[in-house]
């Protein structure tokens, strides 16, 4: 998966939109992240739940790495692109938009 694909992913979403976030770009749905991609474009950051980040640290050992502190044991979590299929990325893009995004918009996917 490359950075530009998971881009894409990102604002095929309903109401997503990218804007800069420190060093990062970020996106967003209600104003609220739900993603950023790291200023090197290895990796993304997702929002997801805790349960579903230790599941995926199990299975995708080295790709996805909690991230540090209170951050990563409220679910943030990071991807290593490279290492990520794009129909895992996509699902679990969706899922994090999903956590945010008001129900409304999740009709229209």
């Amino acid at each position: 998966m490359t950075a530009d694909e998971a881009c894409s992913l990102a604002m095929a979403l309903p109401g997503a939109d990218e804007t800069p976030h420190f060093e990062s770009a970020s996106f967003r749905v209600m104003n609220r992240i739900f993603a950023t991609l790291s200023h090197d474009r290895q990796s993304l950051v997702l929002k997801l739940t805790p349960l579903v980040q230790e599941g995926l640290q199990q299975s995708h050992p080295g790709a996805v790495v909690p991230e540090a502190g209170r951050w990563g044991r409220a679910g943030w979590t990071l991807m290593v692109l490279e290492r990520m299929e794009e129909e895992t990325l996509s699902d679990l893009i969706r899922l994090a938009w999903t956590q945010l995004a008001p129900k409304a918009l999740q009709g229209r996917t």
